[in-house]
């Protein structure tokens, strides 16, 4: 069996996936809202008690959640991943906030794997 390497960042993800989230606060508040990070929903009846998104949009004044955000690997077809699409469903369907959609944007690693290992064959080469 496979051993699973942790991630050394927790909950933050890597680099793609941060990079991503901070790109999303920037567009949030770009329009005139408050972007908060890892914000907590309550989850009745679903897979989980607890269910953080990586990013919400606020309302001003009154901070209203009005923009979810989660960020993630999508699979083959495009769609979230399975952790992603069953945090999406217990946000949107069995969280305190009715009528929310939440907004999935995919972020890639393939582009890091491909510089790497073009710098590793130009390695490679230059022996």
């Amino acid at each position: 069996m496979a051993k699973k390497v942790p991630n050394p960042n927790g909950k933050k993800g890597c680099k793609e996936h941060q990079d991503e989230i901070s790109k999303i606060a920037g567009e949030i508040e770009s329009r005139g809202l408050i972007a908060v990070f890892e914000y907590l929903f309550e989850i009745v009846k679903g897979k989980k008690r607890k269910r953080y998104a990586d990013v919400v949009a606020l309302s001003v004044p009154d901070l209203k959640v009005v923009e979810v955000y989660q960020v993630g690997v999508s699979c083959n077809d495009g769609k979230p991943a399975k952790r992603e699409r069953e945090a999406i469903e217990d946000i949107e369907e069995h969280s305190e906030i009715k009528n929310i959609k939440v907004k999935f944007r995919k972020y890639s690693r393939i582009l890091l794997i491909i510089v790497i290992f073009g710098l590793m064959s130009m390695v490679f080469l230059m022996k």
